[in-house]
């Protein structure tokens, strides 16, 4: 058996060899980041009482804002998360692309990686369970008399990011990727790219699986199961105007029968399946530079159908950078991101199974406009946020990160003073409902994404306003350190519980200190 060392020497000879033009005439490229910080909140629980410690009865479950109590008023961890890049230029046609993750960028907690048994948790060490390097995307790209062919699971990207989001950049933690094959062809100004795009295939390639609510026989069913999206993107820019415009269309398709977890909305609790999707997007881009101010905006128009439920909204963002010096700027942020009204039929914890108009857009996680406000997902931090517990499934974890924009008109200004290492910026965003819950029916949980029979109680449209202070220093080209602290103040759209109790909206403070490196 080989030693440690020899195996080593051979994977590194290995690397040396093929990473040499004049052995093989292949250019093999590295970059990637690592990034660590570490997480202070006060209140996460929006309560201010040391009461809340334990879950209200009352309160649980019911389909309101209800945050339970997680054992502590305060929440206090780290994360950490490292990117490699890997590129191999084959020739002057064909290049090579890869993405390896050691850890997660969600998950990637300090002491995630503990052994899974009882028996074996050393609390003298901490092993990568969990945190393994995995090739999370690869494709090809190939250039061609018709363009440039890609191939494989790659990132996807358009406009602010709103719908799509590669989640390229160093604090990122979601991404888009898709499993595609497209093409890219440029037109002088002009490029237009179709895509088609996999995101999941079921449990079969036949057709699909599905098992019954708590557990037993897979049955059979006809259809694809698939998850995917068909695409065409079309793009003028003009580099002498400092302009650019394009529309994505996105032909989105999920079966039935597909993974509840891929899905958009709550699992139906009598067939244990997601609604069938069927829907296209039309997604507007925009951007001009005037001089020192830049003026961007993105506009998702989606009309289709969920299952017997028609979908048909219209979101939008809009962002404008004015630059007076180089070391000063702001940046305005505004958009909506459309909620749905109550339902007169249903079922509570799921979408319910009569025609309805459902309205509701989520934006990408990695749209941000604040440090806590659709950041932080409060409601999950009684939750398991790892699977160090051996009796923790993959189905129950949840992210603390996951709070999207949805359901809000919002505004956020950000000013940032720079210098040749220092960058301190300070925001303050606010945001009201689109929609507040109505007095009868069944209403529409943004949280978990399920519709929930009202009760009592009344809801406010005031989701909130924060104020974020933050200094960033670059310590090189390639290091950098930053803290940042927020005060949220959540509104009286929170203190609705569903029931003849409110919700307390008592102000979060956080702080976030990280050090961060690309490479």
């Amino acid at each position: 058996m080989k030693s440690k060392s020899s195996i080593v020497s051979t994977i590194v000879g290995f690397l040396i060899f093929f990473s040499n033009s004049s052995v093989h005439a292949i250019e093999l490229n590295w970059s990637g980041s690592l990034r660590t910080e570490g997480h202070i909140l006060l209140n996460p629980g929006q309560d201010g009482t040391t009461g809340g410690l334990l879950p209200d009865p009352a309160r649980l479950n019911r389909g309101g804002y209800y945050i339970p109590g997680t054992g502590d008023t305060n929440a206090v961890f780290q994360t950490i998360f490292m990117r490699l890049k890997p590129s191999v230029v084959v020739n002057d046609n064909v290049y090579l692309f890869s993405e390896l993750w050691a850890s997660d960028p969600v998950y990637g907690f300090f002491g995630g990686g503990s052994p899974s048994y009882f028996d074996q948790r050393q609390y003298n060490s901490t092993f990568s369970r969990g945190s393994v390097i995995t090739a999370q995307r690869f494709w090809t790209e190939i250039v061609t008399d018709l363009g440039t062919v890609k191939v494989g699971r790659m990132p996807l990207q358009w406009g602010l990011g709103v719908v799509w989001n590669s989640g390229s950049g160093l604090w990122d933690r979601y991404n888009s990727t898709g499993d595609t094959f497209g093409l890219k062809s440029k037109f002088g100004s002009f490029t237009i790219s179709p895509q088609v795009i996999k995101y999941s295939m079921g449990n079969s390639v036949s057709g699909s699986c599905t098992v019954p609510v708590g557990g037993g026989a897979c049955t059979t069913v006809f259809g694809t199961s698939n998850v995917g999206d068909l695409s065409i993107a079309l793009e003028y820019e003009s580099l002498d105007d400092e302009a650019k415009v394009g529309i994505n269309f996105i032909r989105r398709f999920a079966d039935s029968a597909t993974d509840p977890s891929v899905g958009f909305f709550g699992v139906n609790s009598v067939t244990n399946q997601v609604s069938a999707a069927t829907f296209n997007v039309y997604d507007l881009y925009a951007k001009k530079k005037f001089g020192k101010l830049t003026v961007a905006a993105e506009a998702p128009i989606t009309a289709g159908d969920i299952g017997v439920s028609s979908y048909n909204t219209f979101a939008a963002a809009a962002e404008i950078t004015y630059q007076p010096t180089s070391a000063l700027e702001f940046n305005l942020k505004g958009g909506r991101a459309p909620g749905t009204s109550n339902v007169a039929a249903g079922a509570s914890g799921a979408f319910p199974t009569s025609g309805v108009n459902y309205s509701a857009f989520y934006f990408h996680q990695n749209y941000r406009i604040a440090m806590i406000m659709f950041n932080y997902a409060f409601q999950n931090f009684s939750s398991p946020n790892n699977n160090n517990n051996a009796s923790t499934t993959a189905s129950t974890v949840r992210s603390p990160f996951d709070n999207p924009i949805a359901n809000a008109n919002y505004a956020a200004i950000t000013a940032q003073l720079k210098s040749d290492r220092w960058n301190f910026h300070s925001t303050l965003a606010l945001a009201l409902a689109a929609n507040t819950v109505g007095n009868s029916g069944y209403f529409f949980n943004y949280w978990d994404r399920k519709y929930y029979a009202y009760a009592a109680g009344s809801q406010g449209s005031f989701i909130g306003w924060e104020m974020d202070y933050g200094a960033t220093l670059k310590w090189d080209d390639n290091f950098e350190l930053g803290v940042d602290m927020g005060f949220y103040f959540p509104g009286n759209y929170y203190t609705f519980s569903n029931t003849a109790t409110d919700n307390r909206s008592n102000m979060v403070f956080g702080t976030v200190i990280k050090a961060g490196m690309s490479f």
